[in-house]
């Protein structure tokens, strides 16, 4: 038995980095210890966040947590589905907090929202992941991969 230090930036990136190692390795009984260097927010977007920084911050502890996640995974998935990395300003565009995922507003008219669909991916109940595309006939397939 061991014990594994996972180190990320930004939250998400632990799970998009090295969940399925600590994964795994917490399955094989290692102890897994998590350090976000960022805590979500203020450390991606600063006064670029829109609205949605006020939306969040107004809401309380886990309320509060969720629509971050929801939020910055959405904000996410649609600058990386147009390829513009994070170098697109936040504050450009406008996503649901709620639980049906949704491209709201695009303040710079580059993009129709309703042309484009986001969905909600997440891997399971304490996880939160959106992927973004344009089309509106998408259809979400999810399986289980057993781990060895």
């Amino acid at each position: 038995m061991g014990v594994i230090l996972v180190v990320a930036a930004h939250p998400d990136d632990e799970v998009l980095g090295a969940g399925a190692t600590a994964a795994r390795r917490a399955a094989a009984g290692d102890t897994v210890h998590l350090v976000i260097l960022g805590e979500g927010v203020t450390s991606r977007a600063g006064d670029r966040a829109g609205g949605a920084r006020a939306a969040v911050s107004a809401l309380q502890d886990d309320a509060r947590q969720l629509a971050f996640y929801r939020c910055w995974t959405r904000k996410e998935a649609y600058i990386k589905a147009l390829g513009e990395g994070l170098t697109m300003p936040l504050d450009t565009f406008d996503v649901s907090l709620c639980e049906q995922p949704e491209l709201v507003r695009c303040r710079d008219g580059r993009e129709d929202p309703a042309a484009w669909s986001m969905l909600d991916v997440s891997p399971g109940p304490e996880f939160v992941a959106a992927a973004a595309l344009r089309g509106k006939e998408v259809v979400v397939r999810r399986f289980r991969l057993a781990m060895a």
